[in-house]
């Protein structure tokens, strides 16, 4: 009886049904509910979660994000023959054949759109707009011309990056306090935190550094690399995102403590050599645009 009762609820609203109709088209995520429906991200979550939990549809996740689906084969008897007196009920409905059309115009998102829409949905509710502070760990303090560093909490410098609307709006350099000790278990998070940033961008981290990131509520992406510049236009671009961890995690895993240290100097030479490289090209192009 119990659970007739919440197929009944759940049915008791305009915007549970009219998902019910769309999701009877095909499957969805909670961003190509909102965009059919238009309507808020909490309100499609909501609405999914309650239909959900009467068992009139079911969800999956696919990799980063979460598919929902009819499936009557599964449901109790019940509620299948209920979907269906709902299916029959709004042929010829104009607001479920708006919310057809408007479905198919949409289209399939894929995981890069998905991605955009939640980072713009989660800044506007907390900013009012697509406001965000990014913190790219980096070998040197030349702002966007700063060369990535491949370990986030030995860097010796944070570049800070205040974009509003996809737009630069402000760079700032910061020295790591806890540069070349890594300091201890979330420090690091906890000094990105203090500086407002909102996301992480860094060539590699451990799991258990994402999982402080993680309770600071700071999005971690990992796998950067070249110029902050060339990181930053991939992330906002949506070419650079998630985080995988490395093997590296807060102390070494692999080799002695001597052996890090010297592929940890390795690395920092050849960035400061691309550096240099970098800004005699720069340079040299300068001279010839001068040549008359």
């Amino acid at each position: 009886m119990r659970d007739l009762v919440k197929v009944f609820k759940a049915l008791s609203d305009e915007t549970r049904i009219r998902i019910l109709k769309i999701l009877m088209e095909r499957e969805c995520c909670v961003y190509e509910v909102m965009q059919a429906l238009e309507i808020s991200q909490p309100r499609a979550s909501r609405s999914l979660s309650i239909l959900e939990d009467a068992g009139l549809i079911r969800s999956r996740r696919d990799s980063v994000w979460v598919t929902h689906y009819l499936d009557e084969a599964s449901m109790e008897k019940y509620a299948a023959e209920i979907v269906e007196l709902v299916n029959k009920a709004l042929e010829g409905n104009d607001l479920a054949a708006h919310d057809r059309e408007q479905l198919q115009k949409i289209g399939k998102m894929g995981p890069q759109t998905i991605w955009r829409l939640e980072r713009k949905t989660k800044y506007q509710q907390v900013y009012g707009g697509e406001q965000v502070k990014i913190a790219v760990a980096s070998e040197g303090n030349q702002g966007l011309e700063a060369m990535i560093s491949q370990h986030f909490g030995r860097c010796p410098y944070y570049i800070l990056v205040d974009v509003e609307e996809g737009k630069v709006k402000e760079v700032k350099e910061v020295d790591n306090p806890f540069y070349g000790s890594h300091g201890n278990p979330g420090q690091v998070p906890g000094f990105i935190h203090s500086q407002g940033a909102q996301v992480i961008i860094a060539g590699g981290m451990g799991p258990r550094a994402i999982g402080f990131f993680n309770q600071f509520g700071i999005e971690t992406v990992t796998g950067a690399s070249g110029q902050v510049r060339d990181a930053l236009n991939s992330y906002l671009g949506g070419r650079l995102s998630g985080a995988q961890s490395c093997q590296e995690d807060d102390s070494p895993s692999q080799g002695t403590e001597s052996d890090n240290d010297e592929l940890l100097s390795l690395k920092r030479e050849i960035a400061s050599l691309h550096q240099q490289f970098t800004e005699t090209q720069n340079k040299i192009a300068e001279l010839g645009q001068k040549q008359p």
